[in-house]
């Protein structure tokens, strides 16, 4: 009866008995530690669960789950895909700068920063706006607030954390150690005499990011005019449970005390691996005694973090703050009135002036700002033209694996996990032999090991087969 339930993930459990018979042939990830006690009955009140099955169970998820917190799928993108290095906006040339700055742990942070050139600057001074990805993104994902932040006399800066993009680093801790890359940009930017105040933007893990940085932020060097944060989570513990008991997480019932017990396991897993305690990632916690102006904002259908997490965040928060809902999901392109919402409540925040902004008449609706200038006759119509060819060029780069990325669910990772595993030769050999020890035929066994990861799977597809 629970062979529809975990197809889905990629195998098939047996009976009690016949898991307790192949408990060596499931070994649990080298640095899992000890199970916590077996169950004493199901949680829909049927048969036994003994500690094996509890351990499977575990282990369909446990890494899959350690890897979206660290270790998701790295951004891969071209410089080319951010634009070209100038082009003309609102009537000014402006710029994109790209360097490299190095954070307390040594490794390598690349940047961008994109601004008018120093012929067409409003002023020798202009404030700055800092973009904060999502945790399986890059900076090219900043290119969504250029048009709003150019448009009003902000510059802005987009950055790869450590452990995404072209940044050094193995792992990405969902805001833990990014808020001290953020602190070595902000810096960075303070040390700049062409820059007057830095505000931050930042999108999920950014968005995380920005919140507890303005939590423990205790010099005014290191403080920021205002922070736009976009689909940001409450913590990370409640998180998990609320994902896994909707199902969104893993497609299978999974018992509460099975997800207190993986995430016991999980926090000493990624403490082992990347040294931080994820019961630390709790962007809500004294965000009450924050002052920094917030504007926060969410997407209605967004299944991954739910829009209840901000409303949270903005009930707590002890600022000046506003709060939009709009239509979209956890990745979609955000609308208009978020972008130019926040643009406009960074440009209050920052005191930005008039002057500062470009002239209306010069610019036409549009996310890139490199095809924005105006034009008239022909010229504007092939321009259009032009516009929708390069948008749709870019949109991987905003929403792919360049851009947003996709969703890190556990499903997504368990299906990265086989595939890497279907391909090697190794592994399917000790599923082959397996079998034929169950008693399979050798060309039937080898055939169910090169689509199924373990045994349980394998025997799982000869059956439908």
């Amino acid at each position: 009866g629970r062979l529809s339930h975990l197809h889905a993930m990629g195998g098939f459990m047996s009976s009690s008995k016949k898991r307790q018979a192949k408990a060596k042939a499931l070994p649990l990830p080298e640095d899992l530690p000890d199970a916590p006690p077996a169950l004493s009955s199901s949680p829909s009140g049927g048969g036994p669960i003994d500690k094996m099955s509890y351990a499977e169970m575990v282990k369909q998820f446990y890494e899959a789950l350690v890897c979206s917190i660290i270790r998701p799928p790295r951004a891969q993108y071209q410089l080319s895909d951010l634009g070209p290095p100038r082009f003309p906006f609102g009537g000014r040339q402006h710029r994109r700068r790209d360097f490299v700055l190095r954070n307390e742990a040594g490794q390598d942070l690349h940047c961008s920063h994109w601004e008018p050139v120093p012929e067409d600057r409003p002023s020798p001074t202009m404030p700055c706006c800092v973009y904060m990805h999502g945790n399986s993104s890059s900076r090219a994902e900043g290119l969504d607030i250029l048009t709003c932040c150019l448009a009003v006399g902000i510059t802005v800066l987009a950055f790869d954390f450590a452990g995404s993009g072209h940044s050094d680093g193995e792992y990405v801790s969902l805001g833990y150690y990014e808020k001290l890359d953020l602190q070595q940009v902000i810096q960075h930017l303070n040390d700049d005499p062409s820059v007057s105040m830095v505000a931050a933007w930042g999108h999920s893990m950014g968005a995380a990011t920005a919140l507890l940085h303005v939590v423990q932020a205790k010099t005014p060097q290191q403080e920021l005019a205002g922070i736009v944060v976009d689909s940001a989570f409450t913590d990370l513990e409640g998180l998990a449970h609320e994902l896994v008991k909707d199902g969104k997480l893993v497609p299978v019932f999974v018992p509460s005390l099975v997800v207190s017990g993986a995430l016991r396991m999980i926090r000493s897993t990624v403490q082992k691996r990347a040294r931080f305690d994820i019961k630390h990632l709790a962007p809500i916690k004294g965000c009450d005694k924050c002052q920094t102006p917030m504007y926060i904002g969410h997407g209605k259908d967004d299944e991954f973090i739910p829009a209840h997490h901000s409303e949270q965040i903005y009930a707590k928060y002890g600022g000046p703050k506003e709060l939009i809902l709009f239509d979209g999901d956890h990745n979609s392109l955000r609308p208009a009135t978020f972008l130019n919402g926040g643009a406009r409540f960074l440009q209050q925040c920052m005191d930005v002036p008039p002057s500062f902004a470009l002239p209306p008449t010069q610019m036409r609706p549009g996310r890139l700002p490199w095809v924005n200038y105006k034009r008239g006759g022909s010229a504007a119509a092939m321009e259009d033209a032009e516009e929708s060819a390069l948008w749709a060029a870019m949109y991987p780069a905003l929403a792919g694996e360049a851009g947003r990325g996709t969703n890190n669910t556990i499903q997504q990772q368990i299906q990265q996990q086989h595939q890497a595993a279907l391909k090697d030769p190794a592994r399917q050999a000790e599923v082959a032999l397996k079998l034929q020890e169950l008693g399979f035929q050798p060309e039937v066994a080898q055939e169910a090991a090169r689509h199924h990861l373990t045994v349980e799977g394998a025997v799982a597809f000869l059956l439908h087969e």
